[in-house]
C-alpha cells in the first residue's frame, strides 16, 4: 500500500493547468466557497450503477449479488482509495502489489469479509472527473 499519498496525484489534470495561477485562486474564499458548492451540487453524487457501466464478468456478478441498487460501503470506499492512489501513483502500483497490505489494514480494522469495489471505483473515478471539470470552469 502507498505509505504516503505524496506519489499520486492527477498528473496530466496538474500538466494541463497553470499551477501557480490555481495557487492563488486558492487563497480566494469566494473561489473556494463556489468550488465546494459546485461539488456538492455534483451529479457524481447521485449516480446511479447500470450494468452496461461495467465489463461482462463484473456485470453479472453485480447481477446476481443485487448490487446496484445497494448503497456504497464504507469499508469498501476505503479500499477503493487505497487502489486508487496506487494507480494514480506515477509510476503506478498495481493492485497485487498492494493487497496483502489493504488486507493487513483491513485486519487491524477488525474487517474480515473480502469487498470487492467496482461500483466504488466507478464511483472515484466519476467523482475526480466531475472535480477537474469544476476546476477548469471556474
Amino acid at each position: 500500500m502507498p505509505h504516503s499519498s505524496v506519489c499520486s496525484g492527477q498528473w496530466e489534470f496538474w500538466d494541463s493547468i497553470d499551477f501557480f495561477d490555481f495557487r492563488e485562486k486558492l487563497k480566494n474564499k469566494e473561489f473556494v466557497f463556489d468550488f465546494r458548492e459546485k461539488i456538492a451540487e455534483s451529479k457524481a453524487w447521485k449516480i446511479k450503477f447500470e450494468p452496461d457501466m461495467f465489463p461482462l464478468i463484473v456485470k453479472r456478478r453485480l447481477v446476481k449479488e443485487k448490487a446496484f441498487n445497494k448503497k456504497l460501503s464504507p469499508e469498501a470506499m476505503i479500499k477503493a482509495i487505497i487502489i486508487r492512489m496506487g494507480e494514480l501513483a506515477k509510476p503506478s502500483i498495481n493492485y497485487e502489489i498492494i493487497d496483502f497490505s489493504i488486507r493487513s489494514f483491513f485486519t487491524y480494522l477488525g474487517v474480515k469479509q473480502y469487498m470487492r469495489v467496482d461500483r466504488e471505483i466507478l464511483f472515484l473515478r466519476t467523482l475526480e472527473e466531475e472535480i477537474k471539470k469544476i476546476l477548469t470552469k471556474i
